[in-house]
């Protein structure tokens, strides 16, 4: 089919084009504006203009258009700075359709940059989200990076995504706060989470549009600042250990000095209960049994005092002051067992020791620090049994036993659980979830700090009938 003589007459740029697109003949006018045979129609337009062209194609080849042709508009071809009006008929003998432009100018470079179906494009690839919404929280447009955050693969339309808003299965950063009185432009952090639960921020700037027709809109950018956020938390993390580092070390100092002011007058009592002793009279001996009772006392009460101090200095530096010695690890648990007899009277919580399972506990350790670390376990499990709101039995369980090459402590308490979300700080300094008065935070820090200095390992496990403690300690930690 020869039709060179009617496309070289025609003023308007004509086109043929198959059912796909693809354009089967131009003219000169319509390769001026880049129409050639090599290119596909369909291609060169946006979505929303192409699902609508294809339609009336579709209806004009079946007979549903009452015209034998219809116009159409097409306001953007994204690789040409034009705009168009056409005439579209269906040729059916040749089951192509022809294209008659009866208009086609160009955009300035302003109006092509500022066009909606370029802006999108621009949007597109913008990695932050960009939404158009109205005062009511109906979204207008979104980006694709609205719909990847959200996980829409498919369906990507601004409808579906109304619809998912509406139905609570869907939230987006920056629409808490959609409509406010002011028309200032708003910006504020916001911690939220993705579609896959993992915390996130963003930072959300809402702009209000007041539009020249038809009701006003807001622009919000969401920029995802997470690696930000987290870095400033590292950093403060930073300043708060460099803090509580410091807050050791002045308490290492202060426990020197309370050391030396108590040690002296520790001598003089221990000296004075010495001579007491040796200047009893003979001819008492029922009055002397009584009296050398409570002089032993006193010298008892002056030796743990004085390891209580000696303990405390070695606690407050890296070395230890006192040498390490074999000791057997079951005496140190008994020892620190009968000193909280009372206490655990006193609050009517049941104790099950297990202390005899290993025929040889004996370790190279520092007894009193170990003491120590038992101590302060036990301690916080009975407060957090006393402090609990369950109803449970009030139970503390400690075993004993040897597994590979290690000595585990397991220490159990029926208490309250441990929130997960505390979990990591557990064994940080002076972090304490108990009121005031009830702790100081440093008991578990030092605890750790113990454990480790005797090459082992503290750890934990908490779930709502039991939290258990695991003190793993080397048998040969040479």
């Amino acid at each position: 089919m020869d039709f060179k003589f009617f496309f070289n007459l025609a003023k308007e740029a004509l086109l043929l084009v198959d059912s796909v697109g693809n354009i089967l003949a131009a003219n000169k006018v319509a390769n001026k504006h880049s129409l050639a045979t090599d290119k596909n129609l369909f291609s060169l337009l946006i979505a929303s203009e192409l699902e609508k062209l294809k339609i009336l194609l579709e209806d004009l080849k079946n007979g549903s258009q009452s015209n034998e042709s219809f116009q159409i508009e097409f306001s953007c071809f994204p690789e040409m700075l034009s705009r168009s009006r056409w005439k579209i008929f269906f040729l059916q003998e040749q089951n192509l359709f022809a294209f008659c432009c009866e208009e086609l100018s160009q955009y300035s470079s302003e109006d092509f940059l500022l066009h909606t179906g370029l802006m999108k494009i621009i949007f597109d690839n913008d990695p932050n989200l960009i939404a158009i919404v109205n005062r009511v929280g109906l979204y207008l447009f979104a980006n694709k990076a609205i719909y990847d955050f959200a996980g829409i693969k498919e369906g990507k339309n601004i409808e579906t995504l109304n619809h998912l808003l509406q139905e609570k299965e869907l939230w987006l950063p920056g629409t808490e706060k959609l409509v406010s009185k002011d028309d200032e432009k708003v910006s504020e952090i916001e911690l939220t989470t993705d579609p896959l639960g993992n915390a996130a921020w963003f930072e959300n700037i809402r702009v209000p549009i007041k539009m020249p027709y038809g009701e006003d809109v807001l622009l919000i950018i969401s920029k995802d600042v997470t690696n930000w956020k987290l870095s400033e938390k590292r950093l403060v993390d930073h300043q708060q250990a460099l803090f509580h580092s410091n807050r050791l070390s002045y308490l290492g100092e202060m426990a020197g000095q309370i050391a030396h002011e108590i040690n002296n007058p520790l001598t003089i009592i221990l000296g004075n209960s010495q001579i007491l002793k040796k200047n009893l009279r003979q001819d008492e001996k029922e009055e002397n049994e009584l009296l050398i009772k409570s002089i032993e006392k006193i010298e008892f009460m002056v030796d743990r005092i004085s390891k209580l101090i000696k303990m405390m200095r070695s606690l407050a530096k890296n070395n230890a002051i006192l040498p390490q010695t074999k000791s057997k690890v079951s005496d140190i648990i008994q020892s620190v067992f009968s000193t909280l007899t009372d206490k655990f009277k006193a609050y009517e919580i049941e104790t099950n020791l297990q202390i005899n399972q290993i025929k040889n506990d004996e370790i190279f350790c520092y007894p009193t620090e170990l003491s120590q670390v038992i101590l302060n376990i036990l301690l916080n499990s009975i407060d957090s049994i006393i402090l609990s709101k369950k109803n449970s039995s009030r139970k503390i369980e400690l075993k004993l036993y040897e597994e590979k090459e290690n000595i585990i402590i397991q220490i159990s308490n029926t208490g309250e659980q441990i929130p997960e979300e505390i979990k990591d700080r557990i064994f940080e300094p002076f972090f304490t979830t108990k009121p005031v008065g009830h702790g100081t935070g440093l008991g578990l820090s030092i605890s750790k700090r113990i454990v480790e200095q005797h090459k082992g390992t503290i750890n934990f496990e908490s779930n709502e009938n039991l939290t258990t403690f695991f003190i793993t300690l080397p048998i040969d930690a040479s």
